[in-house]
């Protein structure tokens, strides 16, 4: 007889996109993953727990926030070597943009553990197909920095940027946002969605200092995404000629850890320019600057 102590098979993560409003958009195959999960893990199980009772979920559930993700990952791997599969969701959406998920995807992929990701429900790409601005080479950057200084530097590097930018709001600070980007590109197209999904849902579109009237004469409610639209072809053209431009974009991208072969590609997929002179001026600049 063999005595020796067979393996614990690994339990599995599961990232569950949740609806963004109608719960209409909840997927067959979502629900049935959550019903045979050993755990959950929600950013705010008062609200998750609302969607638990009306499709019939009856598993235990824990919380999993920005503030305490790093404090519970032992335990959760541990969890999971154990042989416990456990699904990861966040309020609306897709776990991991602009919510918790991208640190726990990565103990586990170092781990050896599988993470599958179950599609659903994006407010960011719901907004941008409804825009119908060019999304090829869009960027998202979800919620922007609350510190006067830091928005502002960000700001000042989108507003270089040639392609489609998705941005992420609160409707408590939508107008000082909105605002702010009408007071550096006045004339840059905005689309704006808000309670998408919901009995009020609304669009509207319209240069940015025009959204920012319309903004002030409304009271906010809902959250916000703000789409802004790609460069208009003259712009871009200037654009391509100057090389401010395309260092004020690597300097985001490297911000952002990435590389400059990466960040010479989503540049060029809207600006149009040449790839290898792009990456030229890109390399020559931060050779320069560890010089």
């Amino acid at each position: 007889m063999d005595n020796k102590k067979t393996k614990q098979k690994n339990g599995i993560l599961y990232l569950i996109a949740t609806p963004i409003g109608n719960l209409g958009d909840m997927t067959p195959r979502a629900i049935e993953v959550m019903k045979n999960v050993g755990l959950l893990l929600a950013e705010d199980t008062r609200v998750t727990r609302k969607l638990l009772t009306h499709f019939e979920i009856k598993v235990p559930i824990r919380s999993y926030h920005g503030f305490n993700e790093r404090k519970k990952l032992g335990s959760i791997i541990e969890l999971l070597h154990d042989g416990k599969s456990i699904a990861l969701v966040s309020d609306a959406g897709m776990p991991g943009i602009s919510d918790p998920g991208s640190i726990m995807v990565t103990a586990c992929r170092d781990e050896g553990i599988d993470v599958i990701v179950l599609p659903g429900a994006s407010a960011g790409i719901t907004a941008l197909v409804a825009s119908g601005f060019e999304i090829r080479g869009h960027l998202f950057e979800g919620f922007l920095p609350k510190k006067k200084k830091e928005l502002d530097q960000k700001l000042q590097m989108l507003h270089a940027f040639p392609g489609a930018i998705v941005i992420y709001e609160a409707p408590s600070r939508i107008q000082k946002l909105i605002e702010k980007i009408a007071s550096l590109m006045p004339n840059r197209m905005i689309h704006i969605a808000r309670e998408m999904t919901k009995i009020h849902e609304e669009h509207f579109q319209d240069t940015a200092s025009e959204i920012s009237k319309r903004i002030n004469e409304t009271k906010p409610r809902g959250e916000y995404v703000i789409i802004l639209a790609p460069l208009p072809p003259s712009k871009r053209e200037r654009f391509e000629l100057d090389e401010t431009g395309i260092l004020d974009f690597l300097a985001q991208c490297v911000e952002s850890g990435i590389s400059v072969k990466d960040a010479s590609r989503l540049y060029c997929a809207v600006s149009g320019e040449n790839r290898s002179e792009v990456y030229r001026v890109m390399n020559r600049s931060l050779k320069h600057n560890r010089e």
